[in-house]
């Protein structure tokens, strides 16, 4: 014990060297036990820090006269004044436990607990403090440290080898200047950033921006408008603390969930703002346990001056510890003009006299302060002021105070701005010293020690080497892409890379070798040279494509491109199976799926937004394509006993001349319509996000015979329109709609025309919105007027996920109904259910098909990420 002393003491004297005066000390409960990540805040300053693990702490401060605010969730808020001079004070705080008392609070009717009415004020006040800044600035720390506590005996010498060891301190620490701004990403500027983690890693951590007022990453907040569906609320207690009245309140999930918190949170009445929170979240990989504890740094302004983020993550027998700090300091803060803030302050003061005589309390209603001539504002004071407010109440003044915010607010940019993050370039290379006089919470002594450069440094530094010759040879036999100097990019798919060796019946095994080089001529133009080369083995044929893409305009998403080359190809090029599932179907289930013919062709294509929202595309295609046969009967394994079938498509019903060699010319046209499309600009290019509206397409196609003597010519024309909806507790619905028709001449070549998406397979890719299951490829492909329509509804608990114990897995369930009309052909109509992510890992279906509204076939499909499987009943 009292070597560990010794070094605490060491540690606190090395982080004040270079700092002329302040305070330090330890936070120590009445057992004499150390408080650990007790929070100190100064006031008048708007500067405050975080004690460590041990209780101690240091906080520089300038010679003057202090009011000192020591707090931590269970204990009673402690204010110390202070007399500073030219040198550092020792101040050892002893922090008495939280007393809680049950208050005299209204219970209504219905003998709810009184929680209710604390959340549905806190609620409907949320909206204010989520819009209550235009802006604000800090300094923050960010401190990230762990170690194993457990690891399986098989993967210790593999895991030391990469530096991890059981019981061996890591930390990663990052000192920032935040600035925040209503409506903008953050913009982070990081000074100093070090870390002890293997390998060197020393990336800044991102501060973490986790806010209570606002759902975060799906996880349903206490305070969220519809948080009366999910969780239970229960009053612990209240306490006093600056005579304002503080309510602890018991957090209860309704049911099991990844998306919900348990724990307490802590409200001001009056403000109905947040104290502080205590709340645990329960992940899959990971349990975490979230302090914040709020500082007023200006009036009626609480932010969460400090974060404790306590994780335990398991990871194939392997447990770690990891805990994250953040505290910030010097907050500078711009209030939202757009809200009056005067009438919120002015309501906080009015509860506080709510124990005031009857005579009192008339002369301070909250209604004397509200100009008659501000309707939204009477009601809401109405609202506040109501001692018995509804779920429905809770709601209006929710979107009261919204519309207040936001009525006076110019349209939001569409454009969605990512996080800036600017590092120093001085950033990696502090010093010692810099971090011992810069570094707002002391390091334990576990922490400490995890920092000095050691023999074992050395050599993971040579193992570090080891790892990246065998990374460099893996990357040129699976591919990867390479950066370069002078903006120059260089992709290949690699020698052995999953795409590298196809098998379909007609070229039998093919080597495909793919070639990308990139230069960037200015910020989002670049030219890229594309080349492929392929050998099949059973026609003996070298093929190839060479391409050019210019991109431009990057706002505009410009794009041109020009290839030629010779391949053989599928009919149903846009939406047929990928190569490489045909290749699985055909060698292990003796299933030659896709049809294929050969093609040499030239092709251009330009792509260009004429506004944000409206997409044109402009596209022609000059070819030759021949027929060609199957040349290889091999396979692996035949589990179906069945046998290859002929390379004729099923939708040719006989009529061999739709694949017979012919030479076409193409020319199409599209164009799509989103209003409000947001966006981002990513890589200095404009990339399509989402809209709340939905996307309208027209498309047309014109085809001409260059084998026919006379002008011969068919027209293709098609509407769509396809949108998605979300929302965090009713799930996601998509819906796609196309309907279309072909004019002019008869089409001459299978090829030209419209195929459907369908997932036939025992084995592919991942199934669309907009895929078929239970149809047969080119079964329904047509030259006629045709129509389909495509309903998804994705949930994370429909059926499966509301047994126990599927209840906390991270499975989403789904419903989708899709129908098909073609003239001259019955109607086909599919239902089917699906659960995806089963055990991290799959995804599986099960559907059934109608004809003209009679049961045809059903199934059950298995997806995993390289694929699909189907079994036909």
């Amino acid at each position: 014990m009292m070597r560990l002393l010794i070094v605490c003491c060491l540690i606190m004297a090395l982080g004040r060297q270079g700092i002329s005066q302040g305070l330090e000390g330890q936070i120590t409960n009445h057992h004499g036990v150390a408080v650990p990540y007790a929070s100190i805040f100064v006031p008048a300053l708007h500067k405050g820090t975080t004690a460590n693990e041990k209780g101690f702490y240091i906080l520089p401060l300038a010679k003057g006269d202090y009011q000192v605010v020591f707090q931590y969730l269970g204990y009673k808020s402690l204010t110390v004044p202070l007399l500073l001079d030219e040198s550092f004070q020792q101040v050892n705080v002893v922090l008495q436990p939280q007393e809680y008392m049950l208050p005299e609070v209204i219970i209504t009717a219905s003998g709810e607990d009184p929680a209710y009415y604390v959340m549905r004020k806190a609620i409907g006040m949320s909206q204010y403090y989520r819009n209550q800044l235009s802006s604000y600035s800090a300094g923050v720390y960010l401190k990230g440290s762990g170690k194993a506590i457990k690891i399986p005996s098989l993967l210790k010498g593999q895991l030391k080898k990469e530096g991890i060891e059981e019981g061996k301190y890591y930390v990663t620490e990052t000192i920032s200047d935040i600035l925040y701004e209503k409506g903008k990403p953050l913009q982070t500027k990081v000074h100093s950033v070090r870390s002890s983690m293997p390998g060197g890693d020393s990336g800044p951590m991102q501060f973490f921006t986790l806010s209570l007022y606002n759902d975060n990453e799906g996880i349903i907040t206490p305070l969220s408008k519809e948080a009366f569906a999910v969780y239970r609320f229960q009053l612990v207690g209240t306490f006093l603390e600056d005579n304002h009245t503080i309510h602890k309140i018991k957090v209860i999930p309704k049911r099991k969930g990844n998306d919900l918190y348990s724990g307490s949170i802590f409200i001001r009445e009056g403000s109905w703002s947040l104290h502080s929170v205590q709340l645990s979240l329960s992940q899959n990989l990971f349990d975490a346990t979230i302090n914040q504890v709020y500082q007023e740094v200006y009036p009626m302004v609480w932010l969460p001056v400090s974060h404790d983020y306590d994780l335990k993550v398991s990871l194939m027998g392997t447990v770690f510890a990891l805990r994250y700090l953040v505290s910030l300091s010097n907050c500078k803060i711009t209030l939202n003009d757009q809200l009056d803030h005067a009438f919120y302050a002015a309501m906080a003061q009015e509860t506080q006299v709510s124990a005031l005589p009857e005579q009192e309390k008339e002369t301070s209603s909250v209604a004397n302060i509200v100009p008659k001539t501000e309707k939204n504002q009477e009601r809401i004071a109405e609202l506040i002021e109501s001692n018995n407010l509804s779920n429905k109440e809770m709601r209006e003044l929710n979107q009261l105070i919204r519309m207040e915010a936001k009525q006076k607010d110019k349209r939001p940019s569409l454009e969605i701005k990512a996080r800036n993050t600017e590092i120093a370039d001085s950033a990696k290379v502090r010093t010692p010293d810099y971090w011992r006089q810069n570094r707002p919470v002391p390091l334990s002594d576990g922490e400490y020690t995890s920092f000095p450069v050691n023999e074992r440094d050395k050599k993971a530094t040579d193992t570090t080497k080891n790892r990246k010759f065998i990374n460099n040879l893996n990357n040129l036999l699976s591919g990867t892409t390479y950066t370069l100097k002078h903006n120059w990019e260089i992709k290949h798919n690699g020698l052995i890379g999953l795409n590298a060796l196809e098998f379909n019946t007609v070229d039998g095994f093919t080597y495909l070798q793919q070639l990308k080089i990139k230069k960037t001529l200015q910020p989002g133009h670049s030219v890229a040279l594309l080349a492929d080369g392929a050998y099949a083995f059973a026609r003996k044929k070298m093929m190839g494509e060479l391409a050019v893409d210019y991109a431009f305009a990057p706002l505009q998403r410009g794009l041109f491109s020009i290839q030629i080359g010779s391949m053989t190809r599928d009919f149903n090029a846009d939406d047929g199976l990928a190569p490489f599932f045909n290749s699985i179907t055909s060698l292990f289930f003796k299933q030659n799926i896709i049809k294929l013919y050969q093609e040499e062709f030239v092709d251009a294509k330009l792509q260009y937004d004429i506004v944000n929202g409206l997409e044109v595309k402009l596209q022609g295609r000059l070819s030759n394509r021949t027929k060609l046969l199957n040349n290889t009967n091999y396979f692996i394994t035949n589990p179906l006993a069945v046998d290859f079938t002929s390379n004729l498509p099923t939708g040719i019903f006989g009529d061999t001349s739709l694949v017979a060699d012919a030479k076409n010319f193409t020319v199409g046209a599209s164009i799509y319509f989103t209003p409000y499309q947001y966006y981002r600009i990513i890589n200095n290019r404009k990339q399509l996000s989402h809209s709340a509206y939905p996307t309208f397409g027209l498309m047309t196609k014109m085809g001409f015979s260059r084998d026919l003597p006379q002008n011969n010519a068919f027209y293709q024309l098609s509407l769509s329109m396809k949108q998605g909806f979300q929302s965090r507790l009713l799930g996601s619905l998509d819906y796609y709609v196309e309907i279309g028709s072909f004019y002019g001449d008869k089409v001459h070549h299978f090829a030209d025309y419209k195929h459907f998406s369908t997932a036939p397979t025992w084995i592919g890719g991942n199934a669309t919105n907009s895929t078929f299951r239970a149809l047969l490829p080119y079964e329904r492909s047509t030259t006629d007027a045709y129509f389909q329509a495509h309903l998804h509804y994705e949930h994370a608990r429909i059926l499966l996920k509301r047994l126990p114990f599927l209840s906390g897995s991270l499975i989403r369930e789904s419903l989708f109904v899709q129908h098909l009309m073609v003239e001259n052909r019955k109607p086909w109509t599919e239902i089917g259910y699906g659960v995806k992510q089963l055990f991290f890992l799959f995804n599986v279906e099960v559907y059934t098909g109608f004809e003209a509204g009679k049961y045809k076939t059903a199934g059950i499909r298995l997806e995993i990420p390289i694929g699909q499987a189907t079994i036909r009943m």
